[in-house]
C-alpha cells in the first residue's frame, strides 16, 4: 500500500495526512475566529504548538501571521473594472 501510495501522490501516507491537516488547519484560521487551540484540536494536532510548528515548517508564516492576513485582506474594498 505504502508503496503504491506514494507513487500515485508522490508523498508517503504520513505526510499526505499532514499536509491535509496543516490545509484545513489554515482554512480553518482564515476562515473562523477558533482559538488556535480549537483549531489544533479539530484538525488533529497534540497542541497549538505542535499547530504551529507544522504551519511554521509548511509556510513560513505563523498563525498569526495568516489570520492577520485574512483581515488585511477582508478590510480591503474589492477593486471593480468601473473602478
Amino acid at each position: 500500500f505504502m508503496r503504491f501510495f506514494r507513487q500515485a501522490t508522490g508523498l508517503t501516507f504520513s505526510a499526505y495526512v499532514d499536509h491535509l491537516r496543516v490545509s484545513q488547519a489554515c482554512r480553518l484560521l482564515t476562515e473562523s475566529d477558533l482559538s488556535l487551540a480549537q483549531i489544533a484540536a479539530e484538525t488533529g494536532f497534540c497542541d497549538q504548538s505542535h499547530l504551529c510548528r507544522h504551519i511554521r515548517r509548511r509556510l513560513g508564516k505563523s498563525p498569526g501571521q495568516l489570520r492577520a492576513e485574512r483581515h488585511i485582506s477582508s478590510a480591503t474594498p474589492l477593486q471593480t473594472r468601473d473602478g
